[in-house]
């Protein structure tokens, strides 16, 4: 990788660290801004969904993001999750909290296919998964670092503050990232879109699986940690500063092990490590050590599968990458959307066994695909 790009990495890297945490937020504190609006954990998992449903729109995205380019694509984002933080920081009920929540996702996936289909476009596949495992340490790197800051403010402040000043920080990213990208980078691809569009894949597929399975415990664990464990707010958000490092951990495996092991056989080993992790959720009892370590390995475990499926995702299609990855963005979205509906009642109704019955199934079905139907691409 050449100097240019790992300049115009680490200040997209910085730009999208930053951004993510306002579409990170809102799942550790859902009960907070439950009590905040006034309504209850399951209606507020269906105002989370409304969010969610942005990211089904991502093939669309990817498309044209295909079209207008990285540059355009990522300054785009960042004004639209800007205005969205900005509805949520202000909404008095749950439904416009759900709507500002659509556009601060929709932002966030502008902004995020971008960097992945850019990475895509720089990277040679056989290097591809370094680059792409270390991007995503933006996501958990998030979770670690930003999330449990905001949560700390909004303990002194209101939930609201947070948003308010994510959409102070993506504003201020704009400049950046423009600057970033005026030039193209040395040594980058034609980037130029081809006829048709990008179709899902069986790795779409096992994408999703992978996702729903992680996603319903991602939905129900801040519920989990104050009602099964009895935690305050303050005490989960440092829980969520060990839940982050578990992520970062998964992130980093991806990034030196995809590259050397495989891509495949790192995703699937990020599912060896997400089953005993979803089945320890139904062991904790009222144990706060075991639930956490749960928590903890699910997120290494997703992470590790989820990041290693990128690299093959953007080579599904080299004329399409944005599409492509707008296709398991899609997965992905669709996962937490069902997740963010089911989860909760299922939590709120029958407990956290009840989400475990349907996690593991979601996984093997992951698991099975990935193993019978997915192949790496040939050097």
């Amino acid at each position: 990788m050449n100097v240019a790009f790992r300049v115009a990495f680490r200040r997209l890297f910085a730009a999208r660290l930053l951004g993510t945490v306002s579409l990170r937020f809102a799942y550790p504190f859902l009960p907070t801004i439950a009590d905040g609006l006034g309504t209850d954990l399951a209606t507020i998992g269906v105002g989370v969904a409304g969010g969610e449903i942005a990211g089904l729109l991502a093939p669309l995205i990817g498309r044209r993001l295909d079209r207008i380019g990285r540059r355009r694509g990522m300054t785009d984002g960042l004004v639209v999750s800007a205005a969205g933080c900005v509805g949520v920081a202000l909404a008095p009920h749950v439904a416009v909290f759900g709507v500002a929540l659509f556009f601060v996702a929709i932002g966030r996936y502008l902004f995020d296919v971008s960097f992945g289909a850019w990475i895509g476009d720089e990277v040679p596949f056989e290097r591809r998964g370094r680059a792409l495992g270390l991007g995503e340490l933006t996501w958990s790197g998030a979770f670690l670092l930003g999330v449990p800051v905001a949560g700390l403010l909004a303990s002194v402040t209101t939930w609201r503050v947070p948003y308010a000043l994510s959409a102070v920080i993506l504003l201020a990213s704009i400049p950046v990232v423009r600057a970033t990208l005026e030039t193209k980078v040395a040594g980058a691809k034609n980037t130029k879109p081809a006829a048709g569009h990008a179709r899902p894949t069986w790795l779409h597929a096992a994408v999703f699986a992978l996702s729903l399975g992680a996603a319903l415990f991602f939905v129900t664990e801040g519920a989990f940690f104050e009602t099964d464990l009895g935690m305050s707010d303050r005490t989960i958000s440092a829980v969520v500063i060990l839940l982050g490092v578990g992520e970062v951990i998964g992130s980093l495996l991806s990034a030196f092990l995809a590259d050397r092991v495989g891509k495949r056989v790192a995703v699937m080993a990020g599912i060896v490590v997400l089953v005993p992790a979803a089945l320890g959720f139904s062991l904790a009892g009222s144990l706060d050590a075991v639930g956490i370590a749960a928590a903890l390995a699910v997120g290494l475990g997703f992470e590790l599968a989820f990041v290693s499926a990128l690299p093959l995702v953007v080579e599904v299609d080299e004329s399409h990458r944005a599409a492509a990855m707008g296709l398991a963005v899609a997965g992905l979205t669709g996962a937490r959307t069902l997740a963010a509906v089911v989860g909760t009642r299922l939590f709120a109704e029958h407990g956290i066994d009840a989400v475990v019955l349907v996690s593991v199934p979601a996984l093997v079905v992951a698991f099975g695909v990935v193993l019978l139907r997915v192949r790496e691409p040939a050097q």
